[in-house]
Protein backbone atom coordinates (compact mmCIF):
# COMPACT_ATOMS: atom_id res chain seq x y z
CA UNK A 1 0.00 0.00 0.00
CA UNK A 2 3.23 2.70 0.75
CA UNK A 3 4.36 1.92 -3.01
CA UNK A 4 0.71 2.62 -4.32
CA UNK A 5 0.04 5.67 -2.06
CA UNK A 6 3.05 7.47 -2.93
CA UNK A 7 2.33 8.52 -6.63
CA UNK A 8 -0.58 10.17 -6.09
CA UNK A 9 0.00 11.50 -2.37
CA UNK A 10 2.87 13.92 -4.76
CA UNK A 11 1.12 14.28 -7.37
CA UNK A 12 0.65 18.16 -8.51
CA UNK A 13 -3.48 18.38 -8.43
CA UNK A 14 -4.95 15.01 -6.92
CA UNK A 15 -8.61 14.09 -7.31
CA UNK A 16 -9.93 11.96 -4.76
CA UNK A 17 -13.73 10.59 -6.03
CA UNK A 18 -15.22 7.86 -3.45
CA UNK A 19 -18.50 6.55 -3.70
CA UNK A 20 -20.54 6.16 -0.16
CA UNK A 21 -22.97 3.58 0.80
CA UNK A 22 -20.39 0.64 2.06
CA UNK A 23 -17.49 2.86 1.23
CA UNK A 24 -18.12 6.09 3.31
CA UNK A 25 -20.75 4.40 5.35
CA UNK A 26 -21.71 0.78 6.42
CA UNK A 27 -25.16 -0.62 4.18
CA UNK A 28 -28.06 0.43 6.27
CA UNK A 29 -31.33 -1.74 5.94
CA UNK A 30 -33.00 1.92 5.65
CA UNK A 31 -31.15 3.85 3.12
CA UNK A 32 -31.54 6.74 4.53
CA UNK A 33 -30.20 5.94 7.80
CA UNK A 34 -26.73 6.05 6.30
CA UNK A 35 -24.21 8.50 7.94
CA UNK A 36 -20.54 8.78 7.35
CA UNK A 37 -18.01 7.46 9.22
CA UNK A 38 -16.52 9.78 11.54
CA UNK A 39 -12.92 8.64 10.80
CA UNK A 40 -13.97 9.21 6.80
CA UNK A 41 -15.26 12.25 7.65
CA UNK A 42 -12.25 13.45 9.70
CA UNK A 43 -9.94 12.21 6.62
CA UNK A 44 -12.04 13.75 4.14
CA UNK A 45 -12.20 17.00 5.80
CA UNK A 46 -8.11 16.74 6.33
CA UNK A 47 -7.46 15.92 2.64
CA UNK A 48 -9.72 18.72 1.11
CA UNK A 49 -7.93 21.12 3.57
CA UNK A 50 -4.83 20.23 1.44
CA UNK A 51 -3.56 22.51 -1.60
CA UNK A 52 -4.33 21.30 -5.37
CA UNK A 53 -6.73 18.43 -3.52
CA UNK A 54 -10.40 17.83 -4.12
CA UNK A 55 -12.40 15.48 -2.86
CA UNK A 56 -15.89 14.22 -4.82
CA UNK A 57 -18.71 11.75 -3.69
CA UNK A 58 -19.83 9.76 -6.64
CA UNK A 59 -23.10 7.93 -6.30
CA UNK A 60 -26.03 6.03 -7.93
CA UNK A 61 -28.21 8.23 -4.86
CA UNK A 62 -30.13 10.88 -6.71
CA UNK A 63 -28.43 14.07 -5.84
CA UNK A 64 -30.78 15.04 -2.85
CA UNK A 65 -30.53 12.46 -1.44
CA UNK A 66 -26.99 12.37 -1.57
CA UNK A 67 -26.85 15.83 0.35
CA UNK A 68 -28.59 14.51 3.09
CA UNK A 69 -27.00 11.14 3.76
CA UNK A 70 -23.29 13.08 3.04
CA UNK A 71 -25.40 15.91 5.56
CA UNK A 72 -24.16 17.95 2.52
CA UNK A 73 -24.03 21.77 3.18
CA UNK A 74 -24.25 24.84 0.72
CA UNK A 75 -21.12 25.73 2.20
CA UNK A 76 -19.18 22.53 1.49
CA UNK A 77 -16.23 22.19 -0.73
CA UNK A 78 -17.17 18.63 -1.64
CA UNK A 79 -18.26 18.11 -5.55
CA UNK A 80 -20.98 15.58 -6.10
CA UNK A 81 -22.60 13.49 -7.86
CA UNK A 82 -25.47 11.97 -8.08
CA UNK A 83 -28.07 9.30 -10.31
CA UNK A 84 -24.38 7.39 -11.50
CA UNK A 85 -22.79 11.04 -13.29
CA UNK A 86 -25.98 12.10 -14.51
CA UNK A 87 -26.23 14.68 -11.39
CA UNK A 88 -23.65 17.68 -10.18
CA UNK A 89 -23.23 19.84 -7.51
CA UNK A 90 -20.07 21.84 -7.50
CA UNK A 91 -19.18 24.79 -4.60
CA UNK A 92 -20.48 28.11 -5.35
CA UNK A 93 -22.42 27.12 -8.04
CA UNK A 94 -24.71 24.74 -6.29
CA UNK A 95 -27.00 22.03 -8.02
CA UNK A 96 -26.30 22.31 -11.96
CA UNK A 97 -29.32 21.91 -14.26
CA UNK A 98 -29.75 18.23 -16.44
CA UNK A 99 -31.25 18.17 -19.89
CA UNK A 100 -34.35 16.97 -19.34
CA UNK A 101 -37.79 15.84 -21.16
CA UNK A 102 -41.54 16.06 -20.17
CA UNK A 103 -41.98 12.77 -22.43
CA UNK A 104 -39.56 10.59 -20.51
CA UNK A 105 -40.72 11.90 -17.15
CA UNK A 106 -44.28 10.83 -17.57
CA UNK A 107 -42.58 7.15 -18.52
CA UNK A 108 -41.04 7.59 -15.41
CA UNK A 109 -43.59 8.37 -13.14
CA UNK A 110 -46.29 5.44 -14.88
CA UNK A 111 -43.22 2.95 -14.38
CA UNK A 112 -42.63 3.92 -10.76
CA UNK A 113 -46.07 3.13 -9.97
CA UNK A 114 -46.18 -0.33 -12.21
CA UNK A 115 -43.20 -1.42 -10.44
CA UNK A 116 -44.65 -0.46 -7.16
CA UNK A 117 -48.13 -2.73 -8.20
CA UNK A 118 -45.30 -5.26 -9.30
CA UNK A 119 -44.06 -6.02 -6.25
CA UNK A 120 -47.27 -5.17 -3.84
CA UNK A 121 -46.97 -8.28 -1.59
CA UNK A 122 -43.53 -9.68 -1.61
CA UNK A 123 -42.31 -8.89 1.90
CA UNK A 124 -38.96 -6.65 2.01
CA UNK A 125 -39.17 -6.05 -1.64
CA UNK A 126 -39.73 -2.21 -2.39
CA UNK A 127 -39.62 0.37 -5.20
CA UNK A 128 -36.87 3.47 -4.72
CA UNK A 129 -38.54 6.52 -7.25
CA UNK A 130 -35.29 8.17 -8.20
CA UNK A 131 -34.99 11.34 -10.79
CA UNK A 132 -34.24 9.57 -13.74
CA UNK A 133 -35.58 6.06 -13.25
CA UNK A 134 -36.58 3.35 -10.26
CA UNK A 135 -34.67 0.97 -8.01
CA UNK A 136 -35.58 -1.92 -6.84
CA UNK A 137 -34.59 -2.54 -3.07
CA UNK A 138 -34.46 -6.54 -1.62
CA UNK A 139 -32.10 -6.28 1.27
CA UNK A 140 -34.91 -7.46 3.48
CA UNK A 141 -36.52 -9.24 1.39
CA UNK A 142 -36.38 -13.68 1.09
CA UNK A 143 -34.16 -15.06 -1.92
CA UNK A 144 -37.52 -16.10 -3.29
CA UNK A 145 -39.63 -13.14 -3.32
CA UNK A 146 -36.18 -11.24 -4.59
CA UNK A 147 -36.05 -13.31 -7.68
CA UNK A 148 -39.59 -13.30 -8.13
CA UNK A 149 -39.31 -9.08 -7.58
CA UNK A 150 -36.82 -9.26 -10.02
CA UNK A 151 -38.45 -10.76 -12.79
CA UNK A 152 -41.48 -9.16 -12.15
CA UNK A 153 -39.76 -5.58 -12.89
CA UNK A 154 -37.27 -6.53 -15.63
CA UNK A 155 -40.39 -7.67 -17.40
CA UNK A 156 -42.18 -4.69 -17.19
CA UNK A 157 -38.66 -2.79 -17.93
CA UNK A 158 -38.24 -5.00 -20.65
CA UNK A 159 -41.76 -4.77 -22.46
CA UNK A 160 -42.28 -0.58 -22.05
CA UNK A 161 -38.74 0.78 -21.60
CA UNK A 162 -36.65 -1.60 -22.81
CA UNK A 163 -34.14 1.03 -23.99
CA UNK A 164 -33.51 2.34 -20.35
CA UNK A 165 -30.28 1.07 -18.99
CA UNK A 166 -30.35 -1.85 -15.74
CA UNK A 167 -27.83 -1.93 -12.81
CA UNK A 168 -27.17 -5.01 -10.38
CA UNK A 169 -25.52 -3.78 -7.77
CA UNK A 170 -25.87 -5.58 -3.23
CA UNK A 171 -29.72 -5.95 -3.07
CA UNK A 172 -30.66 -3.24 -6.04
CA UNK A 173 -31.15 -3.48 -9.41
CA UNK A 174 -31.54 0.09 -10.74
CA UNK A 175 -33.23 1.19 -14.04
CA UNK A 176 -33.13 4.93 -15.50
CA UNK A 177 -33.71 6.57 -18.68
CA UNK A 178 -30.57 8.60 -18.67
CA UNK A 179 -27.03 6.29 -19.20
CA UNK A 180 -24.51 7.98 -17.71
CA UNK A 181 -22.15 6.08 -15.39
CA UNK A 182 -19.16 6.65 -12.71
CA UNK A 183 -17.11 5.87 -15.48
CA UNK A 184 -18.11 9.40 -16.68
CA UNK A 185 -19.04 11.51 -13.88
CA UNK A 186 -14.95 10.59 -12.47
CA UNK A 187 -14.32 12.05 -16.01
CA UNK A 188 -15.95 15.23 -16.08
CA UNK A 189 -14.70 15.67 -12.44
CA UNK A 190 -11.14 15.10 -13.53
CA UNK A 191 -11.49 17.33 -16.41
CA UNK A 192 -13.28 20.05 -14.26
CA UNK A 193 -10.78 20.38 -11.38
CA UNK A 194 -7.92 19.65 -14.17
CA UNK A 195 -6.81 16.49 -12.15
CA UNK A 196 -3.13 14.84 -12.63
CA UNK A 197 -4.01 11.84 -11.09
CA UNK A 198 -7.41 10.52 -8.95
CA UNK A 199 -8.39 7.95 -6.44
CA UNK A 200 -11.30 6.07 -6.80
CA UNK A 201 -12.74 3.79 -4.55
CA UNK A 202 -16.29 2.03 -4.26
CA UNK A 203 -17.67 -1.45 -3.29
CA UNK A 204 -20.30 -2.35 -5.41
CA UNK A 205 -20.51 -3.67 -9.20
CA UNK A 206 -21.86 -0.18 -10.43
CA UNK A 207 -18.32 1.34 -9.11
CA UNK A 208 -16.27 -0.96 -10.89
CA UNK A 209 -17.18 1.17 -14.61
CA UNK A 210 -15.32 4.09 -12.83
CA UNK A 211 -12.81 1.85 -11.80
CA UNK A 212 -11.67 0.34 -14.93
CA UNK A 213 -12.00 4.07 -16.57
CA UNK A 214 -8.75 5.11 -14.54
CA UNK A 215 -5.14 5.51 -15.75
CA UNK A 216 -2.08 4.20 -15.08
CA UNK A 217 -1.01 6.83 -12.83
CA UNK A 218 -4.95 6.80 -11.18
CA UNK A 219 -5.12 4.59 -8.01
CA UNK A 220 -8.42 2.26 -7.67
CA UNK A 221 -9.36 0.76 -4.14
CA UNK A 222 -12.40 -2.17 -3.87
CA UNK A 223 -13.93 -1.64 -0.78
CA UNK A 224 -14.85 -5.69 0.62
CA UNK A 225 -15.21 -8.92 -1.39
CA UNK A 226 -15.93 -9.50 -5.47
CA UNK A 227 -14.24 -9.12 -8.81
CA UNK A 228 -12.55 -5.62 -9.25
CA UNK A 229 -10.48 -3.63 -11.43
CA UNK A 230 -8.94 -2.07 -8.43
CA UNK A 231 -5.30 -2.33 -7.81
CA UNK A 232 -5.94 -2.73 -3.91
CA UNK A 233 -8.75 -3.60 -1.68
CA UNK A 234 -9.57 -2.83 1.89
CA UNK A 235 -11.64 -4.80 4.05
CA UNK A 236 -14.70 -2.22 4.81
CA UNK A 237 -15.56 1.10 5.11
CA UNK A 238 -13.33 1.36 8.43
CA UNK A 239 -9.96 0.37 6.46
CA UNK A 240 -11.10 2.55 4.09
CA UNK A 241 -11.29 5.75 6.21
CA UNK A 242 -7.63 4.65 7.78
CA UNK A 243 -6.16 4.35 4.20
CA UNK A 244 -7.33 7.93 3.59
CA UNK A 245 -5.93 9.48 6.83
CA UNK A 246 -2.89 7.64 5.82
CA UNK A 247 -2.66 9.69 2.10
CA UNK A 248 -3.72 12.88 3.98
CA UNK A 249 -0.98 12.99 6.24
CA UNK A 250 1.75 11.69 2.88
CA UNK A 251 0.22 14.51 0.84
CA UNK A 252 0.88 16.86 3.42
CA UNK A 253 4.31 15.98 3.88
CA UNK A 254 4.51 15.80 -0.07
CA UNK A 255 3.16 19.72 -0.85
CA UNK A 256 5.21 20.42 2.44
CA UNK A 257 2.61 21.47 4.34
CA UNK A 258 0.98 20.67 8.28
CA UNK A 259 -1.75 18.43 8.22
CA UNK A 260 -5.00 19.71 8.64
CA UNK A 261 -6.99 18.40 12.01
CA UNK A 262 -10.42 18.33 11.75
CA UNK A 263 -11.99 19.54 15.24
CA UNK A 264 -12.95 17.36 17.53
CA UNK A 265 -16.89 16.43 17.24
CA UNK A 266 -17.85 18.43 14.03
CA UNK A 267 -21.31 17.62 14.04
CA UNK A 268 -21.83 15.74 10.44
CA UNK A 269 -19.02 18.03 8.94
CA UNK A 270 -20.14 22.17 8.64
CA UNK A 271 -17.34 22.90 11.62
CA UNK A 272 -14.61 22.48 8.47
CA UNK A 273 -16.00 21.07 5.20
CA UNK A 274 -18.88 19.30 5.00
Amino acid sequence: MSDDLAPIASTARLLIALDFDGTLSPLQDEPMAARMLPAAREALNALAALPDTTVALVSGRTLGDLRVISEHGDDSVFLLSGSHGAEFWHPGSGAQATPDDAEARALRDDLQAAAEDAVAGLDGAWIEPKTFGLGLHTRLASDADSRVAEERVDALLAERAPHWRRRSGRNIVEYAYRHEGKDSAVAALRERVRATAVLFAGDDVTDEDALRSLGPGDLGVRVGEGETAARIRVPDADALATLLLELARRRADALGVRAPAAPEGAPGGNRLHP
